[in-house]
């Protein structure tokens, strides 16, 4: 019996009594089908964020490196050459 068919079963067993067996069946189904398609889903959104985010930076000019602050030997140094 496939992973599935178990997972309906016992969502069904937990939901007995909530209403009609026909309603509670196509709940089941419907909460079976959110358990396996919900990861798949929120997977594809997650790797649509990498590539924007990739394309932003590709597209993005290149920065050019940060310089170290100033120290005082250099203050001194422009100071004495003024």
């Amino acid at each position: 019996m496939p992973f599935t068919t178990y997972l309906q079963s016992f969502l069904e067993l937990r939901l007995s009594g909530l209403g009609p067996p026909e309603l509670v069946s196509i709940v089941a189904e419907l909460l079976v089908a959110a358990t396996l398609v919900g990861p798949l889903v929120l997977s594809l959104a997650i790797a649509n964020w990498f590539v924007k985010r990739a394309a932003a930076r590709a597209a993005a000019p290149p920065q050019a490196p940060a310089t170290a602050p100033p120290t005082t030997e250099s203050h001194r140094r422009e100071a004495q050459a003024a």
